[in-house]
């Protein structure tokens, strides 16, 4: 594991005396940021910590059902009735699908609209789990906010596709969170959940082994059009132009990661075929079945690699 981060981790536990352990998780937050108070149930599957951001205290819970809401649910309802006041995210495989429920807002009269989603189907532990969030005050992000207004699938497998990974969280947590994405992940039937907080100042042990970049977002990508058509003029010279260019984008900070040493061309146009699917089929429902076999391609790949 990167030494760059701080780790806890939830067991993995056998039930049966035949088969693997099932559940287990991990949690990591880089440097600096600290990692305090973490508390787990290994059998229920439920983590927990809390981490200082520019002193903003957050709560972090994370869950995987897979023994129902209603075993877990009084463990729930202790860590969050603490945590009213603080900034709170609960994230994780809630094994439930809740349709159109979970929107944000509201029209004239009042009444909630409909949460953008992809999967419309509506179970009974989906409407208890949103219930549970009304109580406590938290919201999906999935499908309500800037990044994901599709309310993309997070689940695929050679059957279906589904949205049961959600990430939630309170008012006091919303005001900090700039976006949310369901990004790619060619090594597992569930997508990551990616939740962008609003700029920080950067660290200065993150500028030793990178380096600013130019960040094309929307954002982004509309501030430079804007900046370039009131500055542009056929009498400037390259390197004024190319100033302007730079100034005009917003700025992030980039590593390089290493690469191993079995790593080659075939495993990068792999990896390169089901990223271009996965963008393809979430426009196209009829090419998930084909995500699925590149995916399957490509893992066998990765595996005979490491084993040469």
């Amino acid at each position: 594991l990167p030494m760059e981060y701080s780790w806890k981790w939830t067991k993995a536990t056998r039930i049966n005396l035949k088969g693997r352990a099932i559940g287990g998780g991990l949690l990591g937050f880089r440097s600096p940021i600290k990692l305090e108070n973490f508390w787990d149930c290994a059998e229920n599957c439920i983590a927990a910590c809390e981490i200082n951001i520019n002193n903003d205290l957050w709560k972090i819970i994370t869950v995987y059902n897979r023994c129902g809401l209603e075993r877990i649910r009084h463990q729930l309802e202790d860590l969050m009735e603490d945590n009213r006041e603080k900034k709170c995210l609960l994230i994780g495989d809630l094994n439930a699908r809740i349709g159109t429920l979970g929107g944000k807002f509201e029209d004239a009269q009042g009444d909630r609209l409909p949460r953008n989603t992809k999967d419309l189907v509506k179970n009974k532990e989906g409407e208890n789990w949103i219930k549970l969030m009304d109580d406590y005050g938290l919201t999906v992000l999935n499908g309500n906010i800037e990044g994901d207004w599709a309310g993309e699938y997070t689940h695929i497998d050679y059957k279906s596709q589904s949205v049961i990974d959600y990430c939630a969280g309170n008012e006091h947590a919303w005001r900090d969170i700039q976006s949310f994405v369901v990004g790619n992940n060619e090594s597992s039937d569930h997508f990551p959940l990616e939740t962008t907080l609003k700029p920080m100042n950067f660290n200065t042990e993150d500028k030793k082994n990178a380096k600013i970049i130019q960040q094309w977002n929307c954002e982004g990508k509309n501030n430079y059009t804007k900046i370039m058509e009131m500055h542009s003029s056929d009498s400037e010279d390259w390197n004024n132009i190319r100033n302007k260019m730079w100034d005009a984008t917003p700025k992030r900070l980039f590593s390089k990661k290493r690469t191993p040493t079995w790593w080659d061309k075939d495993c990068y146009d792999a990896r390169r075929k089901v990223r271009q699917l996965v963008e393809y089929a979430k426009h196209n429902n009829e090419l998930w079945n084909k995500y699925t076999r590149q995916r399957r391609i490509y893992k066998n790949l990765i595996k005979a690699k490491k084993m040469k």
